[in-house]
C-alpha cells in the first residue's frame, strides 16, 4: 500500500464523509480537514484561489 498523504484537506463536509467510507482502511486515523468552501467557484476563479490559501495557512504553517 502506498502512503501518499499525513493529512487529507477537502472543500466540504460531503467531500470527508465519502473519504471517511470509500478508504476508511487507506487513511488509517489520519486527520481529514474541511476547508469549508462551497462549491460555487468557477476552475482557478481567483477568489477561490485566494480563500484556499487563506484557509490552508494555518495547516502549513
Amino acid at each position: 500500500m502506498i502512503d501518499w498523504a499525513d493529512r487529507i484537506f477537502t472543500m466540504e463536509a460531503r467531500h470527508r464523509r465519502v473519504i471517511r467510507q470509500r478508504f476508511r482502511e487507506r487513511i488509517d486515523g489520519k486527520p481529514i480537514v474541511n476547508l469549508a468552501i462551497p462549491d460555487r467557484y468557477r476552475y482557478m476563479d481567483p477568489a477561490l484561489v485566494a480563500l484556499i490559501a487563506k484557509k490552508m495557512a494555518p495547516h502549513l504553517a
